[in-house]
């Protein structure tokens, strides 16, 4: 069990790399400026260190089984909107809900 515990992160940090790949490419062949590319990254990087602080204030050796549960909820969440909702104006917002868990 011990380790069910430490393959979720391992696989988050996967679909990490693969959502900020596809997030950039995907701006990138709309033909938006670069600033508006690299905004997705700068947008999950700031609200992921500051969510990261804040949460890592409140979780205890008690609730961190619940809390990352919670947190891949959220990302499920907004990985699916992700994939169903191309739009390109979306995926701020997305991003920032994956950045939140």
């Amino acid at each position: 069990m011990r380790f069910i515990f430490y393959l979720l992160p391992c696989l988050l940090n996967i679909v990490s790399g693969l959502l900020f790949f596809i997030t950039a490419k995907r701006a990138a062949d709309a033909n938006i400026p670069s600033l508006a590319v690299t905004a997705t990254l700068a947008i999950w990087a700031t609200v992921y260190a500051s969510t990261s602080f804040i949460v890592g204030r409140y979780t205890t050796k008690e609730n961190a089984v619940r809390t990352l549960f919670i947190s891949q909820m959220i990302l499920l969440l907004s990985l699916a909107g992700l994939l169903f909702m191309p739009a390109i104006k979306l995926q701020y917002l997305f991003m920032l809900g994956c950045g939140c868990g």
